[in-house]
């Protein structure tokens, strides 16, 4: 917004545009929806902790595209990932909490599931992020008394694996725009489910992708064309937490 103020004070806001990447505006009007959506979703939710995590937002690089593949200098899009997917959570009728221990919880009667997300920006990420989420609901686990304990939920978005921010993409149905998607999230489940599963790892009891785009859908543009395919280790968490595991909006 600063550079955006300076050029208008310049009168060269279409100059600087036409000599920029596009898909750094695409981001601008990406990210500005998702803060819209954090907020319609989340706005009732009464927890201090949205508000230091949207604080913490604002402190990141001005566009997407400019973060690094280290990760110190994105965490505020880190969290910004985390309220998302709250968000969508929330959506779902779900009794979310978000606290320090994870990223979120859900609870339900008696019981907690620890939500660990990850949002790797390389592929050289990925298994160290597995390993980590892991690890973090492993101890969260095993800290809840035992008639407590339900197995958590790993959520990795994969939009920074794909540069899916860079790209607007054009299709001429929703059918066709979700058959694009599934293959992506399909693939990087697939390729990283063993990871997950590996022994010893009873406690993680969920494994979700999501992949959100910029979408043409017959000549209009829309955001927020998201699909979200899963693996869960016990039937009754997916039908107790009640997700959608295909869906698109």
């Amino acid at each position: 917004m600063e550079k955006l103020s300076k050029w208008a004070e310049e009168g060269s806001i279409v100059k600087n545009i036409e000599t920029t990447k596009t898909h750094y505006w695409r981001s601008i009007l990406y990210e500005a929806l998702e803060i819209i959506e954090i907020y319609r979703s989340l706005k009732s939710n009464e927890s201090q902790d949205i508000t230091r995590r949207l604080k913490q937002i604002a402190k990141g690089p001005m566009f997407l595209a400019d973060e690094l593949v280290t990760s110190a200098p994105n965490a505020p899009r880190h969290y910004q990932f985390e309220l998302l997917v709250a968000s969508r959570f929330m959506n779902a009728e779900l009794n979310i909490f978000l606290d320090e221990k994870n990223d979120l919880v859900i609870r339900f009667a008696n019981s907690i599931i620890p939500i660990e997300c990850k949002r790797p920006q390389s592929f050289t990420q990925v298994n160290k992020n597995i390993k980590k989420g892991c690890a973090q609901i492993k101890r969260s686990f095993n800290d809840l008394p035992i008639g407590s304990r339900f197995p958590g939920i790993l959520v990795f978005g994969i939009e920074k694996l794909n540069n899916q921010y860079k790209k607007i993409l054009v299709t001429s149905s929703v059918e066709k725009a979700k058959r694009s998607l599934d293959v992506k999230c399909t693939d990087f489940l697939q390729r990283y489910l063993k990871r997950v599963q590996e022994k010893g790892r009873t406690h993680v009891g969920g494994f979700i992708v999501t992949l959100n785009t910029m979408s043409e859908i017959a000549g209009s543009l829309q955001y927020g064309t998201h699909l979200t395919v899963s693996y869960w280790a016990d039937q009754q968490v997916a039908d107790h937490i009640r997700i959608h595991l295909c869906n698109i909006n």
